[in-house]
């Protein structure tokens, strides 16, 4: 198992040797380290590194002008980042091909690559749209009963399909903690705009939803449990 391990560090700090040599401009010494790493990466089965050392071999050819050569890298870089939904790497290597092929002189496939690029760049993965769903869903709903608990609305509409006494306990833990509500509809809201483009203060905003909701959940239960006879004895329902 060390042994693994220092043979995958090895390939690693060769790899790096590899980015430092191509920023120096020493292509074929680069080259030379990139080939060298890449099969012990084959071998350990670390896609993403394969999928980088393809990358970084297509670039290196793109600058010797052997096109050919380097979109066929790239093409193999590609399909591994997809197949391992490695997001980054694939609007990477996009944006290179287009560079690539603008290099030719072939402006309009370029241009079709950097538009699969960026598509690569803004779009969200399906977990994180779902998440966005959430978020957007509870600051609606955390607004909605804040706004009705604060000014009362609820107490002036009983929906005939909810039974009385649940509908009493929702007005009186409505009416309890609407500024609470409204407050987590507007922090889950914010959460919901910062990660629909992908700021770091929506992360922030997603971890104080998510707390608040935790507290929300086990104030309901708390509250329902605390109050129930107090709410039946004051709406007189049962």
């Amino acid at each position: 198992m060390e042994e693994e391990k220092e043979e995958l560090g090895d390939a690693i700090k060769l790899f790096n040797r590899g980015l430092e040599s191509h920023m120096e401009g020493k292509l074929d010494r680069a080259l030379e380290q990139f080939k060298k790493a890449l099969p012990t990466f084959q071998e350990f089965g670390v896609e993403d590194m394969i999928a980088g050392t393809f990358h970084e071999i297509g670039m290196i050819l793109q600058e010797q002008g052997k096109y050919d050569d380097a979109l066929d890298y790239y093409q193999r870089s590609l399909q591994l980042s997809e197949s391992i939904k490695y997001r980054a790497g694939c609007a990477k290597t996009l944006f290179q091909i287009g560079t690539l092929y603008e290099e030719k002189g072939d402006i309009i496939t370029a241009n079709d690559y950097y538009h699969r690029s960026k598509v690569y760049s803004t779009s969200k993965p399906g977990p994180l749209n779902f998440i966005i769903f959430v978020f957007i869903a509870l600051g609606v709903w955390g607004l909605g009963m804040g706004i009705a608990g604060i000014s009362g609305a609820l107490q002036n509409w009983t929906p005939t399909f909810v039974n009385p006494a649940q509908w009493a306990y929702v007005v009186s833990f409505a009416n309890t903690f609407g500024g609470f509500l409204l407050f987590l509809g507007i922090i889950s809201l914010i959460a919901g705009i910062g990660l629909i483009q992908l700021k770091g203060w929506g992360w922030v905003a997603g971890i104080i939803t998510s707390l608040m909701t935790l507290i929300t959940i086990f104030g309901i239960i708390s509250y329902w449990y605390l109050s129930k006879e107090n709410i039946q004895e004051l709406y007189d329902v049962k």
